[in-house]
């Protein structure tokens, strides 16, 4: 089923279910030690955070080797919305801190 504008389904992802992906995600990129070069490209990305998210649609099928297709779906509604880019990017931030 394809939303109003004709784009990708939406289905519902609850807040929380957001927060225990972001939570996830920063400590893989913190394990990683990606965490500068993950916060460089969010803060680079956020006045651009539409386009970054419309972008991923393109990418999809190649992506998806690397996501499940349900945190494919929470990782494009993270980059679609400046709060949450922001909110994963302060959790990077204090884990990295922590570390």
């Amino acid at each position: 089923m394809l939303n109003e504008t004709g784009g990708k389904p939406e289905e519902v992802i609850q807040e929380k279910e957001l927060d225990e992906f972001i939570e996830k995600f920063s400590d893989k990129i913190v394990a990683l030690n990606f965490s500068i070069l993950a916060v460089v490209t969010l803060e680079s990305i956020k006045p651009l955070s539409f386009l970054a998210s419309q972008a991923m649609v393109f990418f999809e099928p190649i992506v998806k080797a690397f996501f499940t297709a349900r945190d494919y779906d929470k990782l494009y509604r993270i980059l679609e919305d400046r709060q949450l880019i922001e909110k994963l990017i302060t959790r990077i931030e204090e884990k990295t801190d922590k570390k």
